[in-house]
Formats: structure tokens, sequence, C-alpha cells
């Protein structure tokens, strides 16, 4: 994220402040300045016709910046805060502290640039204002000394452009800072949105090769041992190949089962067909056909279908993968699938009776990412139970 992308990225985020409030801050402390002068009773007013004109060229810098000039009425203000500073050090020396705003003019220069991504103007703005600053220490009367009756005015004024230089300064510390954690926060989103955009390429790739894989078997494999089926059982009626061809019939039969189910598998088209609760119950009852194992599924809200397809079929994957660890890894003679329904969350409760098996524990040991990567994209979270003779896994996703 750089240049004028991560402005715009930003910007629509209002990260940013602007440029007006800097000089509306400026204007109340040359205000400040301005009426502490006239009050002082010096009678030496060149300070007050110097921050005057510094006034007037600000207010100018405004309105160029508010008709879309921005770097000129930028450039404007940083030669007009320059050049009032320096021709008031020159005049009434180092003892005037004029010198002290020059570090919170470096810093707002340094915001407001480096918060739009133009790192030239930081380091021009900043060297211009650093050479005006060594122009004032070195080209200052070190012998300049107020009257004797104006040294408590003076100190006055000392502590009025200290007070004021710390007060800009940390408050500029603190805008910087506030941008930094902000522009942060940004960077967080985009790289969790960036994140989200490549898990669900990944998820929605291994649907594509899936689904790939299914028209195949379904294309080619299964037809030919349809049509092997076909021959053996036309063969079948000759009885001297009958063993031989009824052994082979149903290995063939068998074969074309085990194609149907890895389709099941790899690509459930039933979901799309008849939806998520009845597909969950038919690859539930197709699995419970195959293993010595009683699977409940419960899902009492249908309004859980209302979801786009590629959510319940990821909601489907997780049952799946887990199943799919749970029948192959663990002893569990009872596994329940139940599905909770919120609107935009969804709760998925898997328990087994095996307590000696712990799923997230085979879950890293089989580093099956599936679960996990679907669980991230859903910014969703997992968490492991014990009660009684069962373990549970609770799955949460957050579904838009």
């Amino acid at each position: 994220m750089k240049g004028a992308s991560s402005y715009n990225d930003v910007a629509k985020h209002s990260v940013l402040t602007g440029f007006n409030r800097f000089v509306y801050l400026a204007l109340i402390a040359i205000g400040i300045n301005i009426v502490d002068s006239v009050l002082s009773g010096y009678g030496e007013y060149y300070d007050v016709y110097v921050l005057s004109v510094a006034s007037l060229l600000l207010i100018g810098s405004l309105i160029l910046h508010s008709r879309g000039f921005t770097l000129l009425a930028k450039a404007i203000s940083l030669m007009t805060f320059n050049s009032a500073f320096l021709l008031i050090s020159l005049k009434l020396g180092i003892r005037s502290a004029t010198y002290l705003y020059y570090f919170p003019l470096i810093l707002v220069y340094i915001y407001l640039f480096r918060s739009e991504g133009s790192k030239k103007y930081v380091l021009l703005f900043s060297g211009v204002t650093i050479l005006f600053l060594l122009l004032s220490l070195i080209l200052a009367d070190d012998h300049f000394q107020y009257p004797a009756d104006q040294l408590i005015e003076a100190k006055r004024t000392f502590y009025l452009s200290f007070f004021l230089s710390f007060s800009l300064t940390v408050y500029y510390f603190i805008l910087i800072y506030n941008y930094q954690e902000k522009l942060y926060s940004r960077i967080l989103v985009l790289e969790n949105r960036r994140r989200k955009k490549e898990l669900r390429s990944v998820i929605e790739k291994q649907e594509t090769d899936n689904q790939n894989i299914v028209y195949a078997l379904r294309d080619n494999i299964n037809q030919t041992l349809a049509a092997v089926k076909m021959y053996q059982g036309e063969a079948m009626q000759q009885q001297h190949n009958k063993t031989l061809l009824e052994k082979s019939y149903m290995l063939t039969d068998e074969a074309m089962r085990d194609v149907s189910k890895l389709c099941m598998q790899l690509h459930p088209a039933v979901i799309a067909d008849i939806g998520l609760i009845e597909g969950m119950k038919d690859y539930v009852a197709s699995l419970q056909s195959l293993y010595k194992v009683k699977i409940d599924f419960i899902c009492k809200e249908s309004l859980i279908e209302q979801y786009p397809l590629q959510d319940k079929l990821s909601v489907f994957r997780i049952v799946q993968d887990y199943l799919d660890i749970t029948l192959h890894h663990s002893a569990a003679s009872t596994i329940k699938v139940e599905l909770l329904y919120k609107p935009e969350k969804i709760a998925i409760r898997l328990s087994q009776n095996d307590l000696q098996f712990r799923f997230l524990q085979q879950l890293k040991a089989t580093a099956q990412n599936s679960i996990n990567n679907r669980i991230t994209y859903y910014n969703g979270n997992i968490e492991q139970l014990v009660k009684g003779d069962m373990e549970t896994i609770i799955i949460h996703l957050r579904l838009s």
C-alpha cells in the first residue's frame, strides 16, 4: 500500500485531517501573540506588523486550498511561517523564543505530507524549515537586550511562546500517533480483506477441481462400468460363465456405488438440488450404511437455506471433513451433528463419544487446512468442550 493508492484507501476511512485545522490553530496562536505584544507596552510593534501580514497570507493559503491548489497553499503557508519567524528573530534576537515554533511547524508538514504518501515533500519542506531555523539562530542578534523596565513583560512573552509551541508540539505528536494507529488499523483491514480473497480463491479452486473430477468419473469411468455391467448381465445368461460373472457383476456394482459416493463427497450437487438440511441427512444416511456408527443430524432452522450456495457448501464441507477425520481415526460409536442458526451466524456442534480421541489434536496431525481456511474466511472460531462421555467441537461462522 503506497503512493496515491494508499492515500485514497486511507482517506475513504477518514484517517486524514485537513490542512485547514492547522492554519486555524496557527491563526489563533498568532492572534494571542499579537494581543500579548499590544498589551505588553513595549512601544515597538514590529512583530505585530510581521504577524499581521503573515495572517493575511495564511488566509490567502486557505482560499487557495479550498479551490484545489493544495500544494501551492502549503508552500505559501510554509514560506509565510518561516519568513515571519526569521524576521522576528533578526529584530528581537534569540531571546524572543521565536525559534521554539519551528518544532511544531516541522511536525505539521511531516504529518500533512506523510499522510498523503508524499515522502519527497516531507524531506523538501522539512529541509527548508530546518534551513530557516539555522539562519534564525546564526543571524539573530545575540546581544539584544530588552529595556530594564520591560523584563517582566519579556519573560511573560517568552513563557507564552514556550507554552504555545510546547502545546502545539504535543498536539501534533498526538495527531501523528493517532494517524499511525488508524493507518495500522486500516492496513489490518486491507490485509484481512486480501487474505479473505485469497482463501475464497483457494476454496473455489478446490470446489472447481472437485467438480471437474466428478464430471470425469461420471462421464467416463461410471459409463464404462455401466457398459461392463450390462455385458456381464448378458453373459450371465450362459451357465458355464455364471459363477465368475456373478462375482464380477457384484464387484462392478460395488465399484459403481463407490464412484457415486466419491462423486457425492467431491461435489455434493444434492446441496444445490434439495438444500443443505436434506442433503446433510442424505449424506449422513450414506455414511451410516458404510460404518457401524450411529450418526445423528439435527437442524431445526429452515431459514438456514436462505444462505447462498457457496456458504451452505462451506458448512457441508466442514461437517464432511469432521466426519471423515473422526470416522477414520477414532473408535466413536455415536456422533452428533447439529446446525444452530442465528441471523448472520451459524454454529456447528460436532460431538463424539470416544474420549481417547481429541479432534483438534488430530486435525493438526493430519495437516487438514480446509476446516481452518473456512473458519478464517468466515471470521469464525472453534472451541472444544468435554462433558460426560462426549467430546464436543463448536465451530462458529459469521455469514453475511
